[in-house]
C-alpha cells in the first residue's frame, strides 16, 4: 500500500473561511463526530467533543486544540478521508481528556511535552483500530503503554543527551521536535 505524504504548506492562507464554506464543512464535520460515536470505546471521546467548539482557520497546518476548542485547517479537512478525519478528531480530543495543554505547561518544554502526548495517543488510536495511515504520526512503539509524563522524561533526557528528537511534519518538511502539526508552540496543542 502507498502512502501519500501531503505538504501542510499547500493548506496554510491568510485568505478567512467564508460562511458559505463553513456551512459545508461544519456539515462534513457533523458527519465526522457521529462517526466517532461508532468508534470502538469512543463514548468518553464522544461526548467530550459534543461539548467542545469548532472553528476552521487557514493559518494553521492541520489541527488543533487549547482545550476548550478545536481548530481545522478546512483544506486538511476536505484532504482526510472521512476515517482519517474520525481519527484526527480522536486525536484532538485525547489531548483535551488528557489535559495536554494544561499538565505540558507545568516547567515542561511544551514541544517535547507535545510529542510524549502525541506518542501515546497514538498509540492508543492504533490499539482502538483508528486510520493511522496518512501522512506521518509520532508512534514510537517502544512508549507503549506508559504514560504521557513517562514518556516526556525519556524524551526529555534523550534531548538533554544530544540525542536526535523524533521527527515532526511541518510545512513540507521534517523538522525537529514541535514543529508539528499541533503543535503548542503555537499556543495551542
Amino acid at each position: 500500500m502507498s502512502i501519500a505524504i501531503f505538504n501542510p504548506a499547500d493548506f496554510i492562507s491568510d485568505k478567512p473561511v467564508t460562511n458559505a464554506e463553513k456551512e459545508i464543512l461544519n456539515r462534513s464535520l457533523d458527519k465526522t463526530k457521529v462517526h466517532l460515536f461508532y468508534e470502538k470505546n469512543s463514548g468518553f471521546l464522544a461526548s467530550l467533543v459534543a461539548t467542545m467548539e469548532f472553528e476552521w482557520d487557514r493559518t494553521i497546518d492541520t489541527a488543533c486544540t487549547n482545550g476548550v476548542w478545536m481548530a481545522w485547517n478546512p483544506e486538511f479537512f476536505l484532504s482526510l478521508t472521512p476515517k482519517r478525519r474520525v481519527t484526527v478528531l480522536a486525536h484532538e480530543a485525547w489531548h483535551v481528556a488528557f489535559q495536554h495543554v494544561i499538565r505540558g505547561g507545568n516547567g515542561k518544554c511544551p514541544d517535547i511535552y507535545n510529542q510524549a502526548a502525541d506518542h501515546v495517543i497514538n498509540l492508543l488510536l492504533e490499539e482502538h483500530g483508528y486510520d493511522m495511515s496518512g501522512f506521518p504520526y509520532l508512534m514510537d512503539k517502544r512508549f507503549t503503554g506508559m504514560n504521557t509524563d513517562q514518556v516526556y522524561e525519556i524524551l526529555a533526557k534523550e534531548a538533554a543527551a544530544g540525542l536526535p528528537m523524533p521527527i515532526n511534519f511541518q510545512n513540507g518538511d521534517f523538522k525537529a521536535p514541535g514543529q508539528g502539526p499541533d503543535s503548542i508552540t503555537k499556543g495551542m496543542t
